[in-house]
């Protein structure tokens, strides 16, 4: 039994997370109905390691792995001082507060790509494009950092999707959340005054 759960091949070879999810699961249980049968011989395996040996996961977040909990810090800091910048600035000042936040937000997807060397075409083409929609927006009309938002929140679901480089599911949906609230915010204000 043992040897047929590790000579398994799964069919079609798993490729993204709900794949290797079921795949890992049917692992697992199979293994677990093993494990007893030769625990006595003092053959330990794992699941996990076995699985992920043959199977790697094909999103790998070298730079943002082990900084999960500062990257979801800076983006609470983030969308408080985005608030906090509304808030307390003159309204004047809404398409700048706007373009800076927007030119911030793209830089965090182009850092992933140049730490793992996948994806930084993509990448940087996708960030230049908002950055320079969003400079647009302060100089020439406020519908371009507006466009630039939710251009950046679409790319957001677009990641969760697979586009790009791999990123966190919990922060692609964030962000989209953010950025559509946000875009959609600045559209009736724009709305509103002109």
């Amino acid at each position: 039994m043992l040897r047929q759960c590790l000579t398994h091949k799964f069919e079609p070879e798993p490729k993204g997370a709900l794949d290797h999810m079921i795949a890992y699961a049917s692992l697992w249980f199979c293994l677990r109905s093993s494990t007893t049968a030769h625990a006595s011989l003092g053959v330990r395996y794992t699941a996990s390691t076995w699985y992920h040996s043959e199977f790697p996961m094909p999103h790998t977040h070298s730079f943002f792995e082990s900084r999960q909990k500062p990257l979801a810090l800076v983006a609470a800091l983030y969308v408080l001082f985005l608030v906090l910048s509304h808030w307390q600035l003159p309204p004047v000042h809404v398409w700048i507060i706007a373009a800076f936040f927007s030119i911030v937000m793209n830089f965090t997807y182009v850092t992933e790509a140049l730490k793992q060397p996948k994806h930084i075409k993509v990448e940087a083409l996708i960030a230049t494009l908002l950055i320079t929609a969003s400079i647009l927006g302060v100089f020439v009309a406020p519908i371009f950092v507006i466009a630039a938002i939710f251009g950046h929140g679409v790319w957001n679901i677009a990641k969760h999707r697979g586009a790009g480089v791999p990123f966190f599911s919990w922060y692609t949906l964030s962000c989209f959340t953010i950025d559509t609230l946000y875009s959609v915010s600045l559209l009736a204000y724009w709305v509103q005054v002109s």
